[in-house]
């Protein structure tokens, strides 16, 4: 009978020793009682680490009404996808974007589209060499001037109140505008009088015939970070072309969004570039396609490293993809990396063969396939005859 309640003892106490094991490793971190306290304990680094499954914020009917403008537009557009994910990523990411191509591509007309596809205030100007910063800023307040003197400016419909601004040919501003628009990218202000106001411009829109070439012009350039070349469209289209012709002009995409719209937008693209930042797949992934471009010299600055990241939360944010993937971080980096044209074949390639998206994964698959059964066709030919099966297993593939 002793050795039965010994028996119990002996498991009772096993129990105890293992739930205060488990509770001290609970509280192993926590601080001890102030009077116990000799020193402070050392600060302990939590490294914030990304859900093994992404769960977005928003609602599939914001999502959805999105993901529609964009269908819309594509249909309006022909050949345009790219540039319409440039400008509408450039509104969620809040990143300034530039469109470069020759007169007559729509460049224009897609940011005008897009603009005033949301509910708020858009102005456009069409920037020259004489244009002035009170053109865009408002003049001088001069009655308030007179009697208060105050020197201020008169900002009604004016650049300082839109929630959207796209300014044409911007490559013929000016530096007193080009300062003006260095000022808004990097600080989101503008001075007036003798103070600097905020400003409340979600997203500045550009267009510009030619990459700039000035020293003047490039300073401003290299802070825009979205940049996207447009094309005429190719030839095989120019039937779809035709028929998407609009003479009425009332092919024009209706109002789906809102301010507040475009802020929940915009903070559900942020935890989704929290969420490449966070993931060390996704992160060494974007760290060895930054290396392979640094190879191949395409520069991509300290700044833009993150605004990449911004820019991939935004395009997976349009597309709504249940979790950020590759392929939206890989369309970022063609849209940020480019310095001008000629870069943008190279930076297909690095994607491609860093396999940064389904489809480079899939041509890469698909060109080693081919070189394979070439390697077999040409021993075929010199008789080898068991490679015929071998072949038709490459072919199936």
């Amino acid at each position: 009978m002793a050795s039965v309640v010994e028996w119990k003892q002996k498991l009772k106490w096993k129990r105890e020793k293992s739930l205060k094991a488990r509770d001290e490793e609970k509280t192993v971190d926590a601080p001890a009682p102030a009077s116990d306290l000799q020193s402070p304990p050392p600060s302990k680094t939590v490294h914030p680490q990304p859900p093994a499954r992404y769960v977005p914020l928003i609602d599939k009917s914001l999502g959805g009404g999105l993901g529609e403008l964009y269908r819309l537009l594509t249909k309006k557009y022909v050949q345009r996808d790219q540039e319409i994910m440039a400008v509408l990523a450039g509104i969620i990411s809040g990143e300034p974007v530039a469109l470069f191509g020759e007169v007559g591509v729509a460049k224009t007309a897609i940011c005008e589209d897009i603009a005033r596809s949301i509910r708020g205030k858009f102005f456009f100007y069409q920037l020259c060499k004489f244009t002035v910063p009170d053109e865009i800023l408002g003049g001088i307040d001069i009655p308030r001037l007179r009697n208060e003197g105050v020197y201020a400016r008169r900002t009604k419909n004016k650049y300082p109140e839109a929630d959207i601004a796209f300014f044409d040919d911007f490559g013929k501003a000016s530096s007193a505008i080009l300062n003006t628009f260095l000022d808004a990218m990097l600080n989101q202000r503008f001075l007036n009088g003798d103070e600097y106001r905020d400003l409340p411009t979600l997203c500045l829109l550009l267009s510009s015939n030619e990459v700039p070439a000035d020293d003047d012009l490039r300073a401003f350039y290299d802070r825009v970070t979205i940049r996207r070349f447009v094309k005429p469209v190719t030839t095989e289209l120019w039937e779809d072309l035709i028929k998407v012709a609009d003479f009425n002009g009332r092919n024009v995409p209706p109002q789906t969004l809102t301010i507040p719209q475009i802020l929940e937008l915009r903070k559900e693209a942020m935890r989704r570039a929290a969420f490449y930042r966070d993931s060390t797949e996704l992160r060494r992934k974007y760290v060895k396609c930054l290396l392979a471009l640094d190879e191949k010299r395409i520069f991509v600055s300290d700044r833009k490293k993150h605004k990449v990241l911004k820019v991939a939360g935004a395009i997976s944010t349009i597309y709504f993809e249940p979790q950020p993937s590759l392929d939206s971080l890989a369309d970022a980096m063609r849209l940020c990396a480019v310095q001008d044209e000629k870069d943008l074949a190279t930076v297909e390639r690095v994607l491609i063969a860093e396999r940064m998206t389904e489809s480079g994964e899939m041509l890469q698959r698909v060109t080693t396939a081919w070189e394979e059964f070439n390697r077999l066709l040409e021993g075929y030919e010199r008789g080898r005859t068991e490679n015929l099966r071998a072949m038709g297993e490459v072919a199936s593939y």
